[in-house]
């Protein structure tokens, strides 16, 4: 849980810092690892209780790498 609190700190400080092509792609890789890191607990935990938790963090990670996806294209 650690690393994953780190991971979506990273993701959010990342986020705020989108300037170029380079720092959008960044924004886009760190979300995947928290995901993988979510998907992992989500699926390999055996808190159900926490499950609506997980499900959500990942809906809001693809909010994010949609976001950032379409920011980047010409445009936007």
């Amino acid at each position: 849980m650690a690393s994953l609190a780190e991971a979506l700190g990273t993701v959010r400080l990342s986020l705020s810092h989108i300037v170029d092509d380079d720092t959008a792609r960044l924004a886009i890789d760190l979300p995947e690892n928290a995901g993988a890191q979510i998907g992992h607990l989500q699926i390999g935990c055996c808190a159900l209780d926490r499950m609506p938790l997980y499900s959500e963090m990942l809906v809001e990670l693809t909010k994010a790498q949609r976001f950032v996806t379409n920011t980047r294209e010409p445009g936007h």
